[in-house]
């Protein structure tokens, strides 16, 4: 008996090789612990219209409760905790993804106007933006320096 007989049937998610392919980095102090699942949930629909995401990486201090980190991997992310600045990790991990011949989109969940030269660099070097971010504190130079922006608000996610 084969082992796909015993198993039943093999699942996976098939991979769309027409779409482009996304990385994407979440400053994690923008997220809401209590919300955590619903938001990822919105993002992730989201995100599949722009592009096919194959990097999601969650940059944490290490005052992150373990039930936010878990709840991050049981999602598909990436949880990267740190000792020191989380905008000093983040930014080491946006340069891997911009200089990645493997993706055509950085995706960015912050609003930290700290990371305009980045995403400028990004601009440079082809790559397509998307900044993310929530309705109260969404930065509009970050808004007017990406290519897609994707709003997450209290009663629905937008995108414009």
């Amino acid at each position: 008996m084969s082992v796909l007989r015993r198993v039943g049937r093999v699942l996976r998610r098939k991979k769309d090789d027409k779409k482009e392919k996304l990385g994407m980095l979440i400053d994690g102090s923008n997220l809401l612990v209590d919300n955590i699942k619903e938001d990822l949930e919105k993002i992730d629909e989201t995100i599949a219209s722009i592009g096919d995401l194959r990097i999601a990486k969650v940059i944490l201090d290490q005052q992150m409760p373990d039930i936010y980190i878990d709840r991050l991997m049981a999602a598909g992310y990436l949880p990267i905790v740190v000792s020191g600045d989380t905008d000093v990790y983040m930014s080491i991990e946006a340069m891997e993804l911009i200089y990645s011949d493997e993706l055509e989109i950085v995706a960015f969940w912050t609003s930290d106007i700290n990371f305009l030269p980045i995403i400028i660099k990004a601009k440079e070097l082809g790559k397509e933006i998307v900044v993310l971010g929530r309705n109260e504190g969404f930065s509009e130079t970050l808004e007017n320096a990406a290519d897609y922006i994707v709003i997450l608000s209290e009663e629905a996610l937008s995108t414009e």
